[in-house]
């Protein structure tokens, strides 16, 4: 025990030990105080102070409580530049290793195996994990720099690239094996929430947008400016182009909307369903679905629904193709048959009739029109009808050539009717014969065996004409006076 009267003489020993006014111990020589321990009541309890040459450089407190007066303090390993090959270690546990609790390693550039490693690492328990927390209340930030610079920032709610110097900022995996998740809920289930992945080229370079597995899940992409665009693009060239009002395909050599195979559809629908009810629908079926390849179009089921095929320019033209052979043409004046060899316009079967009506309606009121019947109608079994419209009442038949004729034929291809600018030549085969009549009533008949007067009495004869008198019960001519002159 010291008190304030006790000395040591230098002479016995190379350290000094005195008391001073302020309670201290000192240890070292007269000339020179290297270091001291003192204890004292500054802080409200008992303190170990060290320091150098009278200035305390850190104090220990009862409480396990290190403290540093310096306002620039320091804890480092004594070596030198360029040979910094130590590292210290601070451990929450009583040894540092992560099973014993959570561990920083500080090491030197020149520290074997980790060269200037800063390493936290929680402990290996349960709830262990790492926390770095801004506890500020108005606007904490967790920054990240690289040589002095900031890269990024993190507040409360955003995670914001810093480095205004690059063009961008990136967030990437160590190697191109594996993925690079972001997820909406608590991992990258669907059932959890929405998630992004991006994997590495590795693992096929894929982008993953999954929408959460809930009813109102769904993707969204969003350009606010109204002149903004979404942009695709393959090998750096543009492919597709998405603007406010338009779906732009941009790659000149070709663009394809397709499916990843051939037995299902593709529909493309005006409403909010591809079913009539919501609007129109366009259905493209793959060549091994069962619809076989083909290409439907629904209109809404609207009264006012109908397909329309336009094509704006005066000279322009509707054309169809059967394996790569144009069959029909739809000019703003004619609807062509392309095929040399034949073309058809069918029903699907002989029971109905198809009608061609010149006005809006198939109805004499409407225009002239022309009904032609399958053999197998009930009322009409394969018939040919032509109504002129009610309008001037005509039906022309008018020849483009001077030297063509109208021609009837009979199912053997035999002509019955020529009627030509030279001639009218009528032929009727063998066993049958040519009648005129007038609202049935036969005038004349014509066969091989003779020529048949229209058989009338003389008062229903008309004046200058031939006829069989079944008042004479003779062939007669009743001339242009009115009077009956018997012919034999």
């Amino acid at each position: 025990m010291f008190n304030n009267d006790t000395w040591f003489d230098p002479a016995y020993a190379r350290s000094t030990f005195r008391p001073i006014t302020n309670n201290a111990l000192d240890l070292g020589t007269t000339a020179l105080y290297w270091s001291k321990a003192y204890i004292n009541q500054v802080h409200g309890a008992s303190t170990l102070g060290l320091g150098i040459a009278g200035t305390v450089g850190y104090s220990l407190a009862a409480n396990s409580t290190l403290s540093f007066t310096d306002s620039n303090s320091r804890i480092q390993a004594d070596t030198s530049d360029g040979s910094d090959n130590k590292a210290f270690y601070v451990c929450g546990g009583g040894s540092n290793i992560t099973s014993r609790g959570a561990v920083i390693f500080i090491g030197g550039n020149e520290y074997s195996g980790y060269n200037g490693l800063l390493s936290l690492s929680s402990g290996n328990a349960s709830s262990a994990y790492v926390a770095i927390t801004a506890p500020s209340a108005t606007s904490p930030t967790i920054r990240f720099t690289l040589t002095s610079s900031e890269q990024w920032r993190m507040s409360g709610v955003d995670l914001v690239g810093y480095d205004t110097a690059l063009a961008y900022n990136q967030i990437t995996r160590v190697d191109n094996l594996g993925r690079l998740i972001l997820c909406g809920g608590t991992n990258s289930s669907s059932s959890n929430g929405a998630s992004l992945s991006l994997g590495g080229a590795t693992y096929g370079g894929t982008v993953g947008l999954i929408a959460g597995n809930v009813s109102t899940g769904h993707l969204t992409y969003h350009a606010p400016h109204a002149s903004a665009r979404h942009m695709f693009l393959i090998a750096s060239t543009e492919q597709w182009r998405m603007s406010g009002t338009s779906f732009i395909a941009y790659d000149t050599s070709g663009n394809s909307i397709l499916r990843v195979n051939n037995t299902g559809v593709l529909q493309l629908s005006g409403g909010s369903a591809t079913s009539t009810s919501n609007g129109a629908v366009i259905e493209l079926y793959g060549i091994s679905h069962g619809a076989v390849g083909a290409l439907v179009l629904y209109t809404g089921n609207n009264s006012s629904g109908h397909l329309q095929y336009q094509v704006s320019h005066a000279s322009a033209l509707h054309r169809f193709f059967i394996g790569g052979t144009e069959n029909l043409r739809l000019s703003p004046t004619a609807i062509t048959g392309m095929n040399s060899a034949s073309t058809s316009w069918l029903r699907t079967n002989d029971t109905g009739y198809a009608v061609f009506g010149a006005g809006s309606a198939a109805a004499a009121a409407n225009g002239a029109m022309m009904y032609a019947y399958g053999n197998s109608h009930a009322s009409n079994p394969g018939r040919l009808y032509f109504y002129s419209g009610t309008g001037s009442g005509l039906m022309i038949f008018e020849m483009g050539l001077s030297t063509g004729a109208f021609r009837f034929r009979n199912a053997s291809a035999v002509s019955l009717l020529d009627i030509s600018d030279t001639q009218f030549y009528c032929n009727v085969p063998t066993g049958g014969d040519h009648s005129w009549r007038v609202n049935g009533t036969q005038l004349m008949n014509l066969s091989a065996s003779g020529l048949r007067l229209p058989s009338l009495t003389d008062a229903a004869a008309g004046n200058d004409t031939w006829y069989y008198s079944t008042t004479q019960s003779k062939a007669c001519y009743k001339n242009s006076a009115g009077t009956v002159n018997v012919l034999y």
